[in-house]
């Protein structure tokens, strides 16, 4: 009896063993390997995935090649590689007791964060002039629901005395994985917007609007919107689009598909 109850235990350890091997917070963790995207008119173009255990090491795509460094399961630096121009940018993180504060492009832009009480967040981005003179481009407001990035409220600053021009952007999501919100840290970046949340974005609402001296009000308003196929263990495989954002910044076509 005795013999048996020790094999019942161990069994019982290696089971759990596996089991938080397998799982993370109740989630089958899947590490995206590759993903190809095709636009109506483009070829497919294939990005790749490379890591350390669960930390993101590269992310190699036909425009850029993306390397990440890590401190204490924090991702403290990106250094971006522009394929066609040669360009490196370098861009370091900051954070305060595990939360994301400042992020520096080095010798372009500064985004600043400030996590408020009602789970808000607060963020200005300055750019960077002559003699590393700050200059406000715009703030605003991020919202934040059940782990997903649902809401940005911005203000332009830099336009003309007596002009205000804002932008709303509104988020809905599905209920399954997104397969980046597994990897370590990727939660942590909000300059990454729809990648930090834990569900996929099915849709995204832009309105615009500027006011002028005068109260004349001008507003526009625009929808991009996914369809998702998954499998079994709830990770997307297929993501389809007629209205996808494009690296050229209109909107169109636009087919991917995960590999794990």
């Amino acid at each position: 009896m005795k013999i048996s109850k020790k094999v019942v235990c161990l069994l019982a350890v290696f089971i759990l063993t596996l089991f938080s091997c397998s799982k993370v917070d109740d989630k089958i963790v899947k590490l995206l390997q590759k993903i190809v995207e095709t636009s109506k008119e483009g070829l497919p173009e294939t990005t790749l995935f490379t890591y350390y255990g669960s930390e993101i090491v590269n992310i190699d795509g036909a425009l850029k090649s993306t390397d990440f460094k890590y401190k204490d399961g924090l991702i403290t630096r990106i250094v971006v590689l522009n394929k066609a121009t040669k360009v490196v940018e370098t861009i370091n993180y900051s954070y305060i007791k595990g939360k994301l504060v400042q992020v520096e492009s080095l010798g372009n832009y500064i985004p600043k964060f400030n996590h408020n009480i009602d789970k808000t967040i607060s963020y200005e981005r300055f750019l960077l002039g002559a003699n590393h003179q700050k200059i406000r481009e715009y703030h605003g407001i991020l919202t934040f629901e059940n782990g997903n990035y649902t809401n940005d409220i911005r203000t332009l600053d830099n336009v003309g005395f007596g002009i205000i021009m804002k932008s709303i952007r509104t988020f809905a999501y599905d209920k399954k994985i997104n397969p980046f919100s597994v990897i370590l840290g990727f939660d942590k970046i909000i300059s990454y917007d729809v990648f930090m949340s834990i569900n996929n974005n099915l849709s995204i609402v832009f309105i615009d609007s500027t006011t002028l001296p005068s109260d004349q009000v001008t507003s526009s308003a625009t929808m991009s919107s996914t369809n998702f196929k998954y499998d079994a263990d709830g990770y997307p495989i297929e993501k389809f689009s007629e209205t996808a954002l494009l690296p050229n910044g209109n909107m169109g076509y636009m087919k991917t598909e995960y590999f794990y």
